[in-house]
């Protein structure tokens, strides 16, 4: 039995657990995915080891390991896996913080796993071959979460989710349209990788309509957050290309002003009835006297307090609530129209970061994030890849990191946050050396 192939059909698996929705347990849209890849995870963990203690290639794999370990992204990743788990141990409550709970899921273990899934996609997928399967498998489970969302939204019998409307926020099989607002342009940006690397012009096409479809679905689900780290990832990556190819740099810069005077004119019309009424228009309201900006500003001041309490460690992860219930905002609640009065999360990736695990596990997240734009930069081997991929590489970190002012991590987003992680690892490795 060759234990590596076996290991690598685990990896391939754990990225479908984003399509499980488990409508038997009290959070369907998050119990069954962790628990799927958890497990997946665990048996890739398991036959890997098998491989190493009994297969041949056995030093050939022990081999990349000890290269992988020296690579940035790997000692970004392993910092942030690691500030994350110590600052559990330190929190209010080091068993919440290790093993979260049903409604989240994302405690220290869970960080581990995804550590763990990082590392052996690195050291398993070496060759373009098997990181185009892997995509390929990505996007399809991509596809498999629109249509999930679809049959939802046809109110099919079975799906769990809202039905289509006028107002309607797409959600997929995700539960949550802030998530998959982010989830669909990893998938986007990976179909677009693929399009730049395709060989025959069809097989281009189709790519490039994917990774439109894949747009589609992330506008759809009207995630402001989403919107702000596209604009964002086209601006950077449109002028990387137009400055790194003067042949097309004319038309891009054309295509930017475009896309730039349009979308100010849209953001001035905000306010008007008739353009509201317009599907997917909420992602040009954006005003910090809007009711969902109001609520985060007011939880991220209660957050801010809590880390001058804890500055070092924080609170531990999954303990927000914590902090969230001790400088609760009596403006969450209205007499006339109600409000949220319960957050477990500040909505914002690293005020989050901040006050679960204090100024230690900030650093660890930004040493990771860090790590990518040092490789990318510096990368001698990124030479070989084109411009244009070069360019999606880019703005898909760019769109993360601007999403996460107003967004957190959920599995699925850190399943694809891990994967193109371990790609530019993989792709960049022998230059650790």
């Amino acid at each position: 039995m060759d234990y590596f192939k076996a290991s690598r059909f685990f990896l391939f698996a754990a990225i479908f657990a984003v399509v499980i929705v488990t409508s038997s347990t009290l959070f369907p849209f998050i119990v069954g995915k962790y628990v799927f890849f958890r497990a997946c995870v665990a048996f890739a963990t398991i036959f890997f080891s098998l491989g190493i203690l009994f297969q041949d290639q056995k030093d050939e794999m022990i081999k990349r390991m000890k290269e992988i370990i020296k690579h940035p992204l790997a000692i970004g990743v392993a910092a942030f896996v690691a500030t994350f788990v110590l600052a559990g141990f330190f929190g209010v409550n080091p068993s919440a913080s290790f093993w979260s709970n049903f409604e989240r899921g994302e405690g220290g273990f869970q960080i581990i796993s995804l550590g763990i899934f990082f590392f052996l996609s690195t050291i398993l997928l070496r060759d373009w071959k098997a990181w185009k399967k892997f995509f390929i498998l990505f996007i399809t489970a991509s596809a498999l979460v629109m249509l999930y969302g679809v049959g939802a939204g046809l109110d099919m019998n079975g799906f769990v989710g809202e039905k289509f409307s006028t107002n309607m926020r797409f959600a997929g099989s995700l539960g949550n349209p802030a998530y998959i607002g982010t989830y669909m342009l990893f998938a986007a940006a990976f179909a677009l990788i693929c399009a730049f690397r395709a060989v025959t012009k069809e097989e281009k096409r189709w790519f490039f309509v994917i990774a439109g479809l894949a747009v589609f679905s992330s506008w759809a689900s009207q995630t402001r957050g989403a919107f702000l780290g596209l604009a964002a990832a086209l601006f950077v990556s449109l002028l990387f290309v137009a400055y790194n190819n003067q042949k097309y740099k004319k038309y891009i810069l054309g295509v930017l002003g475009f896309l730039v005077v349009v979308s100010a004119l849209l953001m001035t019309q905000r306010n008007n009835p008739t353009f509201q009424k317009i599907p997917g228009f909420r992602v040009f309201t954006i005003s910090l006297q809007e009711q969902t900006a109001q609520t985060r500003l007011w939880t991220w001041n209660a957050a801010l307090k809590g880390v001058k309490d804890r500055p070092v460690f924080g609170w531990g992860p999954e303990n927000f609530s914590v902090v969230f219930d001790k400088y609760f905002d009596h403006r969450h609640y209205n007499l006339k129209t109600g409000g949220e009065t319960w957050f477990d999360r500040a909505h914002s990736l690293y005020i989050d970061s901040l006050v679960q695990t204090g100024i230690v596990g900030f650093l660890g997240l930004l040493t990771m994030l860090g790590a990518f734009f040092v490789v990318w930069k510096k990368s001698v081997l990124l030479k070989g890849i084109s411009i244009e991929e070069r360019g999606v590489l880019l703005g898909l970190m760019i769109m993360y990191c601007v999403q996460g002012f107003v967004l957190f991590d959920i599995l699925p987003t850190y399943i694809a946050l891990f994967s193109f992680l371990a790609y530019m690892a993989s792709r960049t490795q022998k230059e650790s050396k």
